[in-house]
């Protein structure tokens, strides 16, 4: 037998389970136990040399020798992690081993009668170990699996030292330095694994630990990211909705979302689970708000400006909302699920009414200036005339802007009032009287153009209107009347509906229907909605036997009967809330969240939800739980300490009786 041993030819090799050699002149190896006694779990040998006098020499730092005692031999077991030297001494033997990524270079000298394996170590050690036969096989095999092992320690190294730079970006706020810093480490990792896979298992699972532990730091560098690029794109969405970017606003919002859930599908400690769910459903409750939040701004700035009695003030918020009717005709509406909540067509007609209103107040206030220029001039107080009669012509084009763009058709009679107030900078003005109608005034024959002497009044116009000490809608009535040639612009607000009152009236005629459906016939005794005389104990009853979606409309009807406009969400459960309702008159926003008694009873756990929702939306005034469920005490002092109103079933039927909504609660024998 040689002293150079290939084990990995299939064989079952004496020298690996063996103290003592077989055969006619066989002899001791090992004192002690034999070779495979050393080997690790699935550690896979590969080549044994041996020795009988030689032993192992190491020069460097240790200097040392080690020889066989009488009949025993030394040995070199190469394996897929290490060489292992054992050398036998009477008594016990000795062991060295050498991991294969402490090798810098391997060779094999070649002599007369005897060969060398060396090898040299990091630490620049020199370790030399005698045979008879050639090991040039021996030393290719070595330094090609060291060659593998240190590409695969020098790969997670670089992926370790790049975790820690990305940890330290992150940290700093660097979040797109950090992102690139870790892009591409997962296939390094994959890379290093694989390769020395083909060394051998025990090499494998050796690596595999060390993968696993940057694996499980870069998934949780990777969760951080994601959750910080969520937060900053939730963070977006609210400058953007603030700067009325609402299509940017959406947007953020769906990448903030989408990110949150991401991130909550990575595993890691950081953040923690219930701080992204919680940014998760505030985002989610934020974008089902913004949905409506165009259309309600809109409509608040079309009811102040109805609101105003001034026609001059009023004339200004009619442009403020006219602006804000042409942003929501230019937004995504419904083409998505996802998408602004209105109807294009009413936004449309809403839109041209808004500037039928805008143009008749700025035609209204440039009359009134007229009259008021008037009265100045047959006092002979031409200067303040001048002064006014500049803030009729100015109030005249506006109207005349907005007719040109918008309504062509309104054009003529502005016009006329315009050249009417040029007349009146011309010096074309009454001098004994002031005209009923000031648009249609004409001269007398002896007044011409020429302005009377200046009769000099201290002050200019400031403080001067032509509000009197009757309100502004009785002017507004007596001038209606004064000027029945004039060409007159009703307020289409005043005697239409809005965008929300329209959809409004449209959800009602449909639940309209939808009772008139639920009323029982001759042929349909299981199903009744009763009567308004109600028992209380009825009542409850009714409500606690309601299905979920059935309550939210009802919980939606209510708030409607009580003065407010509501949207009942599609998938409540991914939005968290069940209702949005906006009052109709100002800008108050409430978020209901609708719990049926099936559910089980309301604990803190819901009022927590309300409470983050509420909390971080800027745009909800009020968060209210309605149900006909029992409520914990727990929730209750929640309730109290958050601000959260809940609604029980006693109140919530008191509410219905009161609504006159009682006799529409259904009942299911």
């Amino acid at each position: 037998m040689g002293t150079i041993i290939d084990l990995t030819d299939g064989d079952d090799h004496d020298v690996l389970h063996a103290t003592e050699a077989d055969g006619l002149f066989g002899g001791a190896y090992l004192d002690g136990q034999p070779l495979e006694a050393y080997l690790g779990p699935d550690e896979q040998p590969a080549y044994v040399l041996q020795n009988k006098k030689s032993g192992l020499s190491i020069e460097g730092a240790s200097q040392r020798t080690l020889k066989p005692d009488g009949d025993f031999q030394a040995f070199a077991l190469v394996t897929d992690l290490r060489v292992l030297f054992v050398v036998g001494q009477a008594g016990g033997d000795e062991s060295l081993s050498l991991d294969l990524t402490d090798i810098v270079e391997t060779t094999a000298e070649s002599g007369l009668r005897t060969s060398t394996l060396t090898i040299e170590t990091l630490d620049g050690e020199r370790w030399s170990f005698p045979c008879s036969d050639d090991p040039t096989t021996v030393a290719a095999y070595i330094e090609d699996t060291a060659q593998v092992w240190a590409n695969a320690a020098r790969l997670l190294d670089d992926v370790e030292a790049a975790l820690g730079s990305a940890g330290d970006r992150l940290s700093d706020g660097e979040f797109e330095s950090a992102r690139e810093g870790v892009d591409g480490l997962r296939g390094t990792i994959e890379t290093a694994t694989t390769r020395i896979q083909e060394v051998g298992p025990a090499a494998h699972a050796q690596i595999a630990d060390r993968a696993a532990e940057l694996r499980a730091w870069l998934t949780e560098l990777e969760r951080q990211l994601v959750a910080s690029d969520a937060a900053r794109a939730h963070a977006r969405a609210h400058e953007a909705w603030q700067a009325s970017e609402y299509e940017a606003a959406a947007t953020a919002y769906d990448h903030a979302i989408t990110h949150y859930q991401t991130a909550l599908d990575i595993e890691g400690p950081t953040p923690a689970a219930e701080t992204l769910w919680s940014r998760l459903r505030s985002g989610a409750a934020e974008r089902e708000l913004l949905r409506v939040g165009p259309l309600v701004n809109a409509d608040t700035a079309r009811r102040r400006a109805l609101a105003l009695a001034d026609p001059e003030d009023a004339a200004g918020e009619w442009e403020r909302a006219l602006d804000l009717y042409r942003d929501l005709l230019g937004l995504d509406w419904g083409k998505t699920e996802d998408g602004f909540v209105a109807d294009h067509d009413l936004i449309r007609e809403q839109t041209t009414d808004i500037a039928d209103d805008a143009i008749g107040d700025h035609y209204e206030a440039g009359v009134e200036w007229l009259r008021s220029g008037d009265k100045l001039a047959v006092q002979d107080r031409q200067t303040q005339a001048t002064q006014v009669y500049e803030r009729a012509a100015e109030q005249f084009e506006h109207a005349h802007n907005l007719a040109t763009e918008i309504r062509p058709d309104r054009l003529s009679e502005v016009e006329t009032a315009s050249t009417a107030a040029e007349d009146r900078l011309d010096g074309t003005r009454p001098t004994d009287a002031v005209p009923d109608d000031p648009i249609a005034f004409e001269p007398s024959e002896d007044t011409g153009d020429e302005l009377p002497d200046e009769n000099p009044v201290e002050g200019g116009i400031e403080g001067l209107s032509f509000h009197d000490s009757r309100s502004t809608a009785a002017q507004r009535d007596d001038f209606s009347a004064e000027t029945d040639e004039s060409p007159q612009f009703e307020s289409s607000s005043s005697e239409s509906t809005s965008v929300l009152d329209q959809i409004q009236a449209q959800k009602r005629a449909s639940t309209d229907t939808t009772d008139d459906a639920k009323v029982p016939s001759d042929t349909d005794a299981d199903t009744d909605t009763g009567s308004a005389d109600l028992s209380a104990e009825e009542l409850q009853d009714r409500l606690e036997a309601l299905d979920g979606e059935t309550l939210r409309e009802l919980v939606a009807r209510l708030w409607d009967a009580d003065g407010w406009t509501t949207s009942v969400v599609d998938g409540a459960g991914d939005a968290v809330y069940d209702v949005v309702a906006m009052a109709e008159e100002g800008n108050d926003r409430a978020l209901l969240w609708v719990v049926e008694s099936a559910a089980g009873p309301v604990d803190r756990t819901v009022l927590d939800q309300c409470e983050a929702a509420m909390q971080n939306s800027s745009r909800t005034d009020e968060a209210v739980v309605v149900t006909t469920a029992s409520t914990t005490p727990s929730a209750e002092s929640a309730a109290e300490q958050s601000g959260v109103s809940i609604i029980g079933p006693t109140a919530l039927a008191r509410r219905l009786d009161a609504a006159g909504l009682a006799g529409t609660v259904p009942t299911r024998e």
